[in-house]
């Protein structure tokens, strides 16, 4: 224990308004997102626990940092790895809404949507899909081109934006489709209950004329 370092938090006050912006985007903005994943995927993106790592390790540099530029540059770090952790949720973001919508379809694959919204929601959604997919992609080819991170970082939260709002009208019409559901199942049945009777009494109409002709 002879070796341990001197821990010195009093920078906090100092970098006050700098630190309150970063907590403030982690309280209101990344953590609601954790929150999101966990009930919606069961994850913690591991690319998002990174930077909440890195956030948390270089607080503590800054507490043990010998100079005031060197405590400067860990406060700069926070607000960087902030942003970038801010700009994770909205890339899984876009993961998990848009996989929420394949799995939404796959779901109610026998609904006859036509049947909600007066038959304008199937083309609806369809198309705020295809916007949201073609904002995401935007997105990576600009992250993939290196181009100015708060272009990189604008583009992912429209697309994330677009997503949620895609993910809102799904939400909306869950009950709509869960009835529909069962009552296609419904309807599905009867009419395997028929085909099963109406089988059973041609082959009993069959059975009753061959005993026929061989009395």
């Amino acid at each position: 224990m002879s070796n341990a370092l001197r821990v010195d938090s009093s920078f906090l006050t100092k970098y006050q308004t700098e630190l309150n912006e970063s907590f403030e985007v982690f309280i209101n903005t990344i953590h609601p997102f954790i929150v999101q994943f966990e009930i919606l995927s069961n994850e913690f993106p591991i690319e998002l626990q990174n930077e909440i790592r890195a956030i948390y390790s270089h607080l503590a540099k800054a507490s043990i940092a010998t100079s005031d530029e060197e405590v400067l540059e860990n406060v700069k770090k926070i607000k960087s790895h902030t942003k970038r952790a801010t700009l994770d949720c909205y890339k899984y973001s876009c993961i998990v809404f848009s996989d929420y919508y394949d799995e939404f379809f796959d779901h109610y694959h026998n609904v006859d949507f036509s049947l909600i919204d007066n038959g304008e929601f199937l083309p609806k959604i369809h198309k705020m899909n295809r916007a949201a997919r073609n904002k995401l992609i935007e997105a990576k080819k600009a992250e993939i081109s290196l181009e100015k991170e708060d272009d990189v970082y604008e583009l992912y939260q429209e697309a994330y934006l677009l997503y949620h709002k895609l993910y809102n009208e799904i939400e909306e019409v869950i009950k709509q489709a869960e009835h529909l559901k069962h009552k296609a199942a419904k309807k599905e049945i009867l009419s395997v209950s028929a085909f099963i009777i109406g089988t059973i009494i041609g082959l009993a109409g069959i059975a009753v004329g061959i005993i026929g002709i061989i009395l």
